[in-house]
């Protein structure tokens, strides 16, 4: 994340992730069988990794001395994500709209966060 943060950009590396966590979704949903499944999940984890570390570095770069409170706020927001996304493909499957409906979340959230945080200034990558 570090090497490709440098090369790309923080904006790039990030927002890249977070696309790309929703096309996986998208894969997911559209998915024919289980290698397609499995690939999209596979998507879905690499580039959100991605995006995680890109978020804990950008918000230490853009809050300096209080990073902790601001990583720590993020922590809380993605704890809550980890309650909610299980809930949501539970919700689905309760309504009879099966599993990948549930999955389809992902992207729809993504666009409220780019909605809310598209214009948000970044800080450069951070030397080598």
């Amino acid at each position: 994340a570090d090497r490709l943060s440098r090369r790309l950009g923080p904006r790039a590396l990030l927002w890249g992730g977070a696309l790309g966590m929703a096309a996986g979704a998208g894969v997911v949903m559209a998915a024919p069988g289980p290698l397609w499944s499995l690939s999209g999940f596979f998507l879905m984890g690499w580039l959100g990794a991605l995006t995680l570390i890109e978020v804990s570095a950008t918000l230490s770069a853009l809050h300096g001395p209080d990073r902790a409170r601001a990583i720590g706020e993020a922590n809380v927001l993605a704890s809550l994500c980890t309650v909610l996304a299980p809930l949501c493909v539970g919700g689905a499957v309760a309504a009879g709209l099966g599993w990948r409906v549930g999955v389809g979340f992902v992207p729809a959230a993504l666009v409220g966060i780019i909605a809310g945080f598209w214009r948000t200034p970044l800080p450069r990558a951070a030397p080598a």
